[in-house]
């Protein structure tokens, strides 16, 4: 079953403006904003859709590291009344109400 998550996503890599172009593609339809202050970081928000966040977050970071392999990505995963937050591939908190 397909379900449809919003996103909240932080994107850090050495080389930004390699991996903006992907993470616009990525999160496409939603808003990808580059850090002022820091020179490695993009922030992005998107509503995806896939068969479990664990798996869509899994194939946004592999595609990044595809570009850039020190890329890190903190993500909350929101859907239903359930949100999943990650570091990297690493399932960090589940919380359900």
């Amino acid at each position: 079953m397909v379900e449809k998550f919003n996103v909240r996503a932080l994107i850090r890599s050495r080389d930004r403006d390699k991996i903006r172009p992907v993470v616009e593609r990525l999160f496409a339809g939603g808003r990808v904003t580059i850090s002022a202050e820091r020179k490695d970081e993009i922030a992005a928000e998107a509503v995806l859709s896939g068969t479990s966040a664990r798996d869509v977050n899994r194939s946004i970071l592999s595609e990044l590291r595809r570009f850039e392999k020190r890329t890190t990505m903190r993500s909350e995963w929101t859907y239903g009344s359930s949100t999943e937050s990650y570091f990297d591939y690493v399932l960090k908190k589940k919380a359900r109400p």
